[in-house]
């Protein structure tokens, strides 16, 4: 899955390329908005604004679509130039945070939102940014990264890889026996109630979903692993283990948020498992890769090849 806006809902392909961001196009734009006591912008997220699950992101040859109820709102370059940016904003760096880390943007003041925001009943200040030089992934960076025999540098004394708008980390991963554990176990403390659907992946919007894991949470202490595609083998290195915040429980097929907060119980009575933070509970993977320029494909084998305690740090 691959989420070329962030917030938004993903698109889900059978072949990406993996370049020094992540995933292609992953998190590339952002909607946002400007806080005026930081005079820094500010993600605007589905748990503001949950109907915002029902946008449908889809790829017509270099052009992503923006729909809503089959209307076709916004259209934005998969690939992005550098005359694209100077006709749709002013190229002029504009500060933006995301969890307390700052970094820079750009906004296209020239994309018009004007009916998808009305449309939405968003507010009107809301502007489309686009992530040009991302921000270092710092926390969890494996200590070894960059001495690692495969690691290819993106940048001259590249310490660090970088991203755009994800929450700090290349790609998150899930197993699909997590779900379905995730499932039974909501279904459990919560028999009385058949109002709620199970759960799926684009409650939890992983990039990675993988299946063939020998139990629920296997990933959890995962640390070094190979995707085998058909061009060769592609190592990965795990940061940490994902801290799970309430999007979760919003349903992606209406929009709707769950007010008993099914998904948050459950994952807060099974999943509080790191000692990094006991109050937060845990669901997936963030992983960094070591290598770029290679595609993934549905049906790749991944091998675990190291296992280690991963222990959650907050973002710096």
């Amino acid at each position: 899955m691959v989420y070329p806006i962030k917030s938004l809902p993903g698109l889900s392909v059978k072949t990406w390329k993996v370049d020094e961001f992540g995933l292609e196009c992953d998190r590339m734009y952002m909607l946002g908005h400007l806080d005026p006591e930081t005079n820094k912008y500010r993600s605007v997220t589905l748990r503001e604004y949950p109907h915002l699950s029902l946008i449908k992101i889809s790829l017509h040859d270099d052009e992503f679509r923006v729909s809503y109820k089959d209307t076709t709102y916004i259209c934005l370059p998969r690939i992005v130039t550098l005359s694209y940016l100077r006709q749709y904003s002013n190229l002029k760096d504009q500060d933006v945070e995301l969890w307390g880390v700052g970094f820079k943007t750009l906004v296209l003041h020239q994309v018009n939102l004007d009916k998808f925001l009305d449309v939405l009943n968003l507010p009107k200040d809301i502007k489309l940014l686009y992530s040009i030089s991302g921000k270092d992934v710092k926390t969890n960076s494996p200590d070894n990264l960059t001495t690692h025999e495969n690691f290819h540098k993106t940048a001259e004394d590249q310490r660090f890889r970088i991203t755009k708008f994800q929450e700090y980390f290349p790609i998150l991963l899930m197993s699909d026996k997590d779900i379905l554990q995730i499932n039974r176990k909501i279904q459990e403390s919560f028999p009385e109630k058949d109002d709620f659907p199970p759960t799926t992946a684009a409650n939890y919007r992983p990039n990675i979903l993988v299946s063939g894991v020998a139990t629920p949470f296997d990933t959890d202490d995962w640390y070094h692993y190979q995707i085998h595609t058909n061009t060769g083998k592609y190592d990965w290195l795990v940061t940490s283990k994902c801290p799970r915040c309430s999007i979760p429980n919003i349903d992606p097929v209406t929009g709707l948020p769950d007010k008993l907060h099914r998904v948050s119980k459950t994952l807060a009575k099974h999943r509080r498992v790191d000692i990094g933070n006991s109050n937060f509970a845990f669901l997936g993977i963030h992983a960094v890769q070591l290598q770029v320029g290679y595609k993934i494909s549905v049906g790749d084998r991944l091998n675990v090849l190291e296992r280690r305690l991963n222990i959650y740090k907050p973002l710096t």
